[in-house]
């Protein structure tokens, strides 16, 4: 959303599976990439978490594919434009997602 504030750090679910983002337009810092704390998503994260976040800025068209229990967020947009982008998460049925 545009003018937005960063989001929450979360995770899109406790047990294995995947998240998709396709952007629909570019992901720049200006209007908000995903940022990823990598290795987050098993019991060593701390290790990798040292190394600090990482921000995905992804041309439009592009997949960022990531474990459904990496710790992440999306970033603040600073434009006037929208940020769309199609997600996908492929989740165990024994474990969906928040909210289903």
């Amino acid at each position: 959303v545009p003018g937005s504030g960063n989001q929450s750090w979360h995770k899109d679910n406790r047990a294995r599976g995947l998240s998709i983002i396709v952007p629909l337009v570019d992901f720049t810092p200006e209007n908000g990439g995903t940022q990823l704390l990598l290795g987050s998503h098993n019991n060593k994260w701390p290790v990798f978490a040292n190394g600090g976040a990482r921000v995905i800025n992804a041309p439009a068209g592009s997949v960022v594919a990531y474990d459904s229990r990496t710790i992440h967020r999306g970033l603040g947009n600073e434009t006037s434009e929208g940020r769309p982008a199609l997600i996908f998460c492929y989740d165990r049925v024994e474990t969906p997602p928040p909210g289903c």
